[in-house]
């Protein structure tokens, strides 16, 4: 099984470099899987619902958020999310 990890999602410019770029790494590399640190996806504020949707629906099977402000706060998400 072939496995991508992606480092750091940092804001939008992350989020579209996903968005133009991880199918096509997927589908050169036969990625079967792919794992992303989302924590910064929102640009550095956590990872937000629509976010999240996002990146899962451009293929991020799993993205890891470590818990770093409180969810009741900030109102965002500070978990391990996966496809629906």
């Amino acid at each position: 099984m072939r496995i991508l990890f992606i480092g750091d999602i940092v804001g939008k410019a992350g989020r579209q470099a996903i968005a133009e770029g991880l199918e096509k790494v997927m589908d050169d590399y036969q990625v079967e899987f792919t794992v992303a640190n989302g924590e910064n996806a929102a640009g550095g504020m956590g990872m937000t619902p629509v976010i999240a949707i996002e990146l899962l629906d451009q293929g991020v099977d799993r993205q890891i958020i470590r818990p770093r402000y409180r969810a009741e706060e900030v109102g965002f998400f500070t978990l391990v999310m996966g496809k629906r």
